[in-house]
């Protein structure tokens, strides 16, 4: 039996209900400015133990927040304001095999009245690190470290380690990053396959 079709009174209103559903969009968030004079530089020097093989790319992004809300207007109808995020590429330097210097501002947006509804104040979230590395069959190991802005600012940095291949395991021991913990953590017959990129932040004069 061939089912009927929809009454047009019910679709009208379930064409209605889906137009309703539709208003429920972000509000038109404005062009976000950088800081024409940050002063606070960091540096960060990003280095490389036990490496599979040579680096062929590095790419680095600031990634920035804003820390108080009340100053994004809430999206329609739902209470919540979104989290303004802004990302801008970092520059680095290479001063030594497997090692490299990144260059970062931590007031590197703008601090103003985007919305009207008060001052919107940045901080910097996140340094994101994109690497691809050769190992000795040519294969491309591709990880992406991230050092927390918190970690940046206050000179702690870290250290994460990695499979020397780059893929994950079955095991759910054998992670693809262990993450602060060190390769003691690892199974004592697979410790030899990791390797650590390592943080090392500071302040600079700009």
């Amino acid at each position: 039996m061939r089912p009927s079709p929809a009454a047009p009174g019910l679709v009208l209103v379930w064409v209605l209900a889906l137009a309703a559903c539709s208003n429920f969009s972000e509000p038109t968030m404005p062009h976000y400015r950088r800081n024409p004079h940050p002063q606070q530089r960091y540096e960060i020097t990003l280095r490389l133990d036990d490496a599979p093989g040579p680096v062929l790319t590095l790419q680095g992004a600031a990634q920035y927040e804003v820390t108080d809300l009340s100053c994004v207007p809430e999206l329609a109808g739902t209470g919540v304001r979104p989290v303004p995020r802004y990302s801008l590429p970092a520059t680095y330097i290479r001063t030594a095999a497997n090692r490299y210097v990144i260059a970062v501002h931590a007031d590197a947006m703008r601090d103003e009245d985007y919305h009207g509804l008060g001052v919107c104040r940045w901080k910097l979230a996140a340094l994101h690190v994109s690497l691809h590395l050769a190992d000795r069959q040519h294969r491309d190991i591709a990880i992406d470290p991230t050092l927390p802005g918190e970690a940046l600012l206050s000179g702690r940095g870290s250290t994460l380690h990695f499979w020397r291949d780059g893929r994950p395991r079955v095991n759910p021991q054998d992670a693809v990053a262990l993450d602060y913990q060190g390769p003691r953590t690892y199974r004592e017959e697979i410790r030899a396959d990791v390797f650590s990129v390592t943080f090392i932040p500071r302040a600079s004069t700009p």
